[in-house]
């Protein structure tokens, strides 16, 4: 059955050509070109503005900016609710600016408390500090600790970043990132800075809840390609994938100060909640491709970890977090994690464990994961070697074991295979894959990589070898004008009116943002874990009875 395929390079991201929800009532639009005269501008296609930042000035709630064919060196710092900044159709606008020394704020697109319901669309954004940050209240003092919130960010290029080239703050709730390409973050640091002594992701949540990465690809990034942590809740990374890393790919939960958590909705201090991490490929890493860090009830459901971990850890990780070791800080195990339909290929000779659980006996001792996780219907391989696992925990310790002593430690994985998945070099399954019919059906995942609608009995991995492919939306036709009545003899017709929508009430404009970058970090130094720390020799398990994997249920899946 044909296929559709996503493009994942930015020749499939069509610039200024996404049909746009309908603007509020009395929306202006403001042109802006690189040869407009501000002078002399009005907004108009003919008489354009020559910055953002006086289109900005002019603009109203509800208005969009669009920006004609250059590049824009200046930063963009928005103030106002419901404000688009996009390409005109057709063409590419580059917004860039540099990212300063080490402790510079400039950030090259700005959104301010004040300015929820932004959108950018179909440009390409290089530099700043951060080449997007959405700013908040948390820490100001007051009894309001919101953040700029309901953001679009789509068919955008983003890279070249001093630290993360998205970074989002506490409570900067529903934020969607999709269809975008995101690299080359952490570029304030000189060659040769070790990894340790790093911190720029591609996509940093912090205690933002409700945030959605979709159909991206996410690649290069001097750390962690995406993060949900300081409590991120319902956050969802799908349809997206991440290579070449330096630190990991995907991470559900790390290690935050503990003053960025929101104790009254978490008072444990889980670092991710509810997080979801579906029908991604996640290749080349340095660290763990999934991780998981005081995590609760989180999934992660049909997708392909290739070559990762080629450092330390993991290409699935259960880690500690330290919040600061500070003393009240609840640092919590994992709880509640499901883990189904994933394929796990060490294509190259990588010496790391495919699956571990790691501990510590600081601060009283630290577990990764609190009982055991639901794991069903994966996928294993390890070129050259047979698969091992690993459970540092001191109450059920497993060291360099095979799969048959996973299974029967956890009470589960069963219908997991160990074989050859057979991916081409995009990481999708081959006709002869063992992957193909392998998995469990699960509501939470209907289509796969490419949004094409999954087939049952499901393939195990990102890609559905034999999916249907997904229906393509009908455009909403443009209106064709009607052309103005010749003057009488012949009498003009008295048009119809328009019923006017209710405008979007404005919100007062926003104060200016203190200079303080709140959650992050000064590296990740105290954050990367030393493998040598989560891997220290012991004697193997002895081997339970067989009779338990009984216990096991092959179709097992959570409520959710």
């Amino acid at each position: 059955m044909a296929r559709t395929t996503r493009s994942i390079t930015m020749a499939g991201l069509a610039f200024g050509t996404v049909l746009a929800a309908s603007p509020p009532a009395g929306a202006a639009d403001h042109h802006v070109a690189v040869n407009g005269d501000n002078a002399a501008a009005t907004g108009a296609a003919a008489r354009p503005w020559g910055t953002i930042a006086a289109a900005l000035q002019a603009a109203q709630s509800g208005d969009t900016l669009i920006l004609h064919a250059g590049t824009y060196r200046e930063p963009v710092r928005v103030l106002l609710p419901n404000i688009t900044i996009q390409s005109a159709d057709n063409e590419k606008a580059v917004i860039e600016w540099g990212f300063g020394e080490a402790d510079s704020p400039d950030v090259c697109v700005h959104f301010d408390v004040d300015a929820s319901n932004g959108t950018l669309r179909g440009l390409e954004i290089v530099g700043g500090y951060y080449c997007v940050k959405m700013e908040t209240r948390w820490d100001w003092g007051g009894p309001d600790r919101n953040g700029v919130s309901n953001m679009l960010i789509e068919d955008c290029k983003l890279s070249g970043s001093g630290r993360d080239c998205i970074k989002i703050t506490p409570q900067c709730n529903g934020v969607t990132i999709r269809r975008c390409e995101i690299f080359n973050s952490g570029q304030l640091y000189p060659p040769g800075t070790p990894s340790d002594n790093k911190n720029a992701e591609g996509i940093d949540v912090t205690g933002g809840n409700r945030v959605l990465v979709q159909d991206c690809y996410v690649h290069d990034t001097a750390t962690t390609g995406i993060y949900f942590k300081g409590g991120a809740a319902d956050c969802v990374v799908e349809r997206t994938r991440v290579s070449r890393c330096g630190a990991a790919g995907i991470l559900l939960g790390f290690d935050t100060s503990p003053e960025f958590f929101d104790t009254v909705a978490n008072p444990e201090y889980y670092e991710c909640v509810r997080g979801i991490v579906r029908n991604c490929i996640i290749e080349d890493t340095n660290y763990s491709g999934i991780g998981f860090y005081a995590a609760r009830d989180a999934l992660a459901a049909n997708n392909t970890i290739i070559n990762t971990a080629k450092i330390g850890h993991s290409p699935i990780y259960f880690g500690i977090t330290f919040q600061d070791w500070v003393e009240e800080a609840g640092r919590p195990a994992c709880k509640g994690v499901t883990i189904l339909n994933n394929v796990v290929a060490q294509l190259e000779s990588i010496a790391q464990p495919v699956v571990y659980v790691r501990y510590s006996a600081e601060l009283g001792g630290l577990s990764g994961l609190d009982g055991m996780p639901l794991m069903s219907n994966n996928l294993y391989f390890t070129a050259g070697a047979a698969p091992r696992f690993g459970d540092a925990r001191p109450g059920s310790p497993l060291t360099d074991a095979d799969f048959d002593a996973w299974q029967m430690h956890i009470y589960g994985d069963a219908g997991s295979l160990v074989a050859d998945p057979l991916l081409d070099d995009e990481g999708r399954p081959m006709a002869a894959s063992p992957a193909r019919d392998s998995g469990v059906t699960l509501e939470e995942v209907m289509d796969d990589f490419d949004g094409d609608a999954r087939v049952a009995p499901y393939d195990i991995g990102a890609d559905e070898f034999a999916a249907t492919p997904a229906p393509t939306p009908t455009p909403i036709p443009t209106p064709t004008p009607t052309p103005t009545p010749t003057p009488p003899p012949t009498p003009i017709p008295t048009p119809t009116p328009t019923p006017t929508p209710t405008p979007t009430p404005t919100p007062p404009v926003a104060r200016e943002t203190p200079a303080r970058d709140p959650a992050q970090p000064e590296s990740v130094g105290a954050e990367i874990e030393s493998i040598s720390g989560g891997l220290c020799p012991a004697t193997a398990l002895a081997t339970m009875a067989l009779g338990l994997l009984g216990l096991c249920c092959s179709n097992a899946r959570r409520a959710r």
